[in-house]
């Protein structure tokens, strides 16, 4: 093996295993904002609209499109959004050059359920 080959392998090496360790930090940080999130999420998310929007939040779909779904107001769902990325619910990230808000916790884990009306729907 060439030392360019050598030095290559090792590079490869090294980052996996700073993104096996970056994994890792994220999942405990992930279980430990859960007992700060929990309390705000029952405090935010209050009612079937917003939980409507928080479950539209996919990482996919832009504030307009999720208005368009749910048939509620694009500037609702701004607000909603802004509250819950204040809250740390949320993340919004760029998708197909589209500012996408993605949530960040799935209900259970927040520790809500949703209505069997709203399941349905």
């Amino acid at each position: 093996m060439s030392l360019k080959n050598s030095n290559l392998k090792s590079e490869t090496d090294y980052l996996q295993e700073l993104s096996l360790k970056m994994d890792r930090i994220i999942s405990y940080l992930h279980v430990l904002s859960l007992a700060v999130v929990r309390s705000l999420a029952k405090e935010v998310l209050n009612s079937d609209e917003k939980l409507k929007v928080y479950l539209a939040c996919d990482g996919k779909s832009g504030i307009r499109e999720i208005s368009r779904k749910l048939n509620i107001p694009h500037q609702t769902v701004s607000n909603y959004v802004r509250k819950f990325e204040k809250c740390g619910l949320v993340s919004s990230r760029i998708y197909k050059k589209t500012k996408c808000p993605e949530k960040l916790y799935d209900l259970d884990e927040l520790g809500l359920k949703m209505e069997e009306k709203m399941q349905k729907e």
